[in-house]
């Protein structure tokens, strides 16, 4: 039997139809309020934190394979950013696991507004920022290659054409 069950149980035993109706407000707002705070969670923002630096790991590994990213300097950069994205994300997970536990409590559901929590929105920001950065230079090389490609065929075409009236 679950919290919910129970409280509406004891509500349906009070026969003030008002009181009912105010437990069940109370119920669906505070159920409401923790379903939209929920991505406040600190281990839900590090939980998202390490799977954007997954992603852009993933990324950057599909456009070496590509051969996209020619410019070495600016490779070099994103992989530099990205390794101390692991070690920020690690550190938080210290932290967390030093404050909280592993496992999640109700102490931490309670620090949606701290500092650890403030700190972890902070880098999950500046995460996806890196990620949006890897993704808009490797669309841009993906760009650059096709416009290349595209000129290619044209002269080809263009020389095949002059040949056969030639």
């Amino acid at each position: 039997m679950n919290f919910s069950t129970v409280l509406m149980s004891a509500a349906s035993c009070v026969n003030n139809s008002i009181f009912q109706y105010a437990v069940l407000a109370a119920f669906i707002t505070t159920y409401t309020g923790l379903r939209l705070a929920a991505p406040l969670a600190p281990r839900r923002c590090l939980d998202d934190i390490e799977h954007i630096i997954q992603e852009a790991t993933d990324s950057l590994e599909k456009a070496r394979e590509e051969h996209l990213l020619r410019n070495r300097q600016f490779r070099l950069n994103l992989e530099l950013r990205l390794i101390q994205a692991q070690e920020r994300s690690s550190l938080l997970r210290y932290k967390l696991l030093q404050q909280y536990g592993v496992v999640p409590s109700w102490r931490e559901y309670l620090q949606w507004f701290g500092h650890l929590a403030s700190e972890l929105r902070k880098c999950r920001k500046e995460f996806k920022d890196i990620q949006l950065l890897i993704l808009t230079e490797i669309e841009s090389e993906r760009r650059s290659l096709h416009l290349e490609e595209a000129s290619q065929i044209t002269d080809i075409m263009a020389r095949g054409q002059a040949s056969d009236q030639g």
